[in-house]
């Protein structure tokens, strides 16, 4: 996924809810089946660079009057981010920005195959699960991204949340507005992420 805009700013998005690592996620968010995480992490797997264990979801979408305009809240909570080692170069020992994108991608990724399979996101009514994985890394751009990062996560153990707030179609395009929150027992990082699928 190519990121055309990186910013660093102050924000409340911190506090968007979050299940601490000694604390599963709670019964009612459904587990997204294991076959969509394997299907949709293929191109990783060849690089050894798998971090999301597990995906939880819990979803609302509500349409507003604008055609043009579909909001869809769609909160994935993964469980079990693991990074063992570094990708690129030796290990820092705490999570930083690099990994804080490849994460972001990762959930991303997964929340638009399990949402596009269960019919949760309207904006990809028109989208069949096979069409998005021939986009998937083809098509999906990072427009903007602003990271924040508040204590240090250790990368062998932690989570995610993911909210999507908002899916705008427009001229062929097809915009998200999505926030990203990453914690341990002791650690937290954040930002919000705006992509387009082309």
């Amino acid at each position: 996924m190519s990121t055309q805009k990186v910013l660093v700013q102050k924000d409340n998005r911190e506090n968007m809810n979050t299940y601490s690592p000694s604390s599963p996620p709670r019964t009612q968010d459904v587990k997204i089946d294991d076959s969509i995480l394997e299907r949709t992490l293929i191109p990783y797997k060849r690089k050894g660079t798998i971090y999301l264990k597990d995906a939880y979801a819990k979803h609302a979408h509500v349409n507003n009057s604008d055609s043009d305009i579909q909001n869809t809240v769609l909160h994935s909570i993964k469980e079990l981010f693991s990074i063992p080692e570094s990708c690129y170069a030796d290990a820092s020992g705490h999570f930083n920005a690099v990994e804080f994108n490849i994460c972001y991608n990762q959930l991303i990724y997964v929340s638009f195959a399990y949402g596009i399979d269960e019919g949760l996101i309207p904006a990809f009514d028109d989208l069949s699960l096979d069409e998005y994985y021939r986009k998937q890394f083809s098509d999906v751009y990072i427009t903007h991204l602003e990271s924040h990062y508040k204590r240090v996560i250790n990368p062998r153990n932690f989570y995610g949340v993911l909210k999507i707030n908002k899916a705008k179609k427009r001229q062929g395009l097809i915009m998200f507005d999505t926030d990203i929150k990453f914690w341990d027992d002791d650690g937290l990082a954040y930002g919000s992420v705006n992509i387009v699928v082309v």
